[in-house]
């Protein structure tokens, strides 16, 4: 597959596809099963880039040992019709750093399931982004099962012309002290339909456990739409716990504001929207990443954010 030179945005980057080789001894690759199974086995010092393709197998594991820490850039860059199945394992007290993002070559139908297991006193930031165009069944489950895990996600999609999306995340505490928090930053052009079922539970006896939400979209057609259910499951008192879902049409009064202050309409426009998008893009090391997906997110949003 001819993939862009964008997506190569450090020295040490992996392209999962029929010619691949691994160059990396502190990391472990099998691809003779059914499951390409990639481990790290020691903490990285340089950033890594990860690129999948449609090519290999439709399900991989990505197992962090025990006290390693490093950043990870994942490129999911996909060209036909797809179903993948992905597991993290992130073993006590490991620390990494994820920021992905999904781009699609052309309109495409992608389900994805993803597993998301973390461990005692393992600590995951994870910052995604869905640029994909077509058709998108997401199932993500994050399990924090032991104490002191803790997650910080932060997610992005971006819907244009007939997009449409569907997502369930599952946040479950299984272990006292157990922290998650979890932004939806949603985005929908034209006619895209974006649909979130966004879930966390806290099991009996997990005190001290954190599990908060926090939902935004802004819709920027009149034809598009943004759903987001919101839900938190309880039971224990010795928690803090909380949703919210915030959801609407390009603030007016903003709009107006920077009208007033000698803008035009697309202009003020992109500069709400680039508030949804440039933490994402910003996000990533790589200048040359940084601009190939501002320009993905200009081609799908066209006329509201520039390149």
């Amino acid at each position: 597959m001819n993939l862009p030179r964008y997506l190569f945005s450090t020295n040490q980057t992996l392209v999962f596809d029929s010619q691949f080789t691994n160059a990396y001894d502190y990391i472990s690759i099998d691809n003779k099963s059914a499951c390409l199974n990639i481990s790290f086995k020691k903490t990285f010092e340089q950033p890594l880039t990860l690129v999948f393709t449609n090519e290999l197998s439709n399900t991989v594991q990505l197992h962090f040992n025990k006290s390693i820490s490093g950043s990870i850039t994942i490129i999911h860059y996909y060209s036909r019709q797809t179903k993948k199945q992905f597991s993290f394992v992130f073993d006590d007290s490991s620390n990494i750093s994820i920021k992905e993002v999904f781009i699609s070559k052309r309109s495409i139908t992608l389900e994805m399931h993803r597993d998301f297991i973390i461990k005692h006193n393992a600590l995951l930031s994870l910052v995604s982004g869905s640029l994909i165009e077509g058709t998108t069944l997401t199932n993500e489950t994050f399990l924090l099962t032991n104490e002191r895990a803790n997650l910080t996600y932060q997610n992005l999609y971006i819907g244009s012309n007939i997009d449409n999306m569907t997502c369930k995340q599952w946040m479950k505490h299984f272990a006292v002290n157990s922290t998650s928090y979890v932004e939806n930053l949603l985005v929908s052009g034209d006619e895209s339909k974006l649909d979130f079922e966004v879930s966390g539970y806290i099991e009996k006896g997990m005190k001290g456990s954190i599990c908060k939400q926090q939902n935004r979209g802004v819709i920027l057609n009149e034809q598009g739409s943004v759903r987001v259910d919101p839900k938190l499951y309880i039971n224990e008192y010795d928690v803090e716990a909380g949703h919210g879902a915030a959801i609407g049409q390009v603030n007016e009064d903003e709009l107006f504001y920077l009208l007033s202050r000698g803008l035009d309409e697309s202009a003020a426009k992109r500069l709400i929207i680039s508030g949804y998008t440039e933490p994402f893009i910003n996000a990533f090391e790589s200048r040359s990443l940084q601009s190939g997906i501002r320009r993905k997110i200009a081609r799908k949003v066209k006329g509201v954010v520039s390149e």
